[in-house]
């Protein structure tokens, strides 16, 4: 998986699950899709990392193939949060709207 391609662009919530029908997984995606809005709005792509694809990007952020966590990558391509278990999007939203460059977006609205 190839995130270079989303800096400057983009900000990417990872979706590490250990299967496409963990609980865990089905819930995330189901709270993605009522708040789709939000995301759309702070230019954030969701990209699931399922079971034992993307080895590579497992070993970057240190995530065991059984392991279910959401990361927050910022525009700049860094790591911002990580939660371990379902992400509240409420909690996604103001780590978003903290950011220097979301500040900025939201200004010239």
């Amino acid at each position: 998986m190839n995130l270079v391609q989303y800096h400057g662009k983009n900000r990417i919530l990872l979706l590490f699950t250990p299967s496409s029908s963990d609980a865990r997984f089905q819930k995330q995606l189901d709270l993605f899709e009522k708040h789709a809005a939000n995301l759309e709005e702070r230019n954030i792509l969701v990209l699931p990392v399922v079971g034992q694809k993307e080895i590579k990007t497992r070993c970057q952020f240190r995530v065991d193939k059984e392991d279910f966590a959401v990361i927050l990558i910022g525009k700049d391509g860094n790591e911002k949060h990580r939660w371990i278990g379902v992400a509240p999007i409420e909690q996604i939203d103001h780590r978003v709207d903290r950011m220097p460059m979301r500040r900025v977006e939201m200004r010239k609205k």
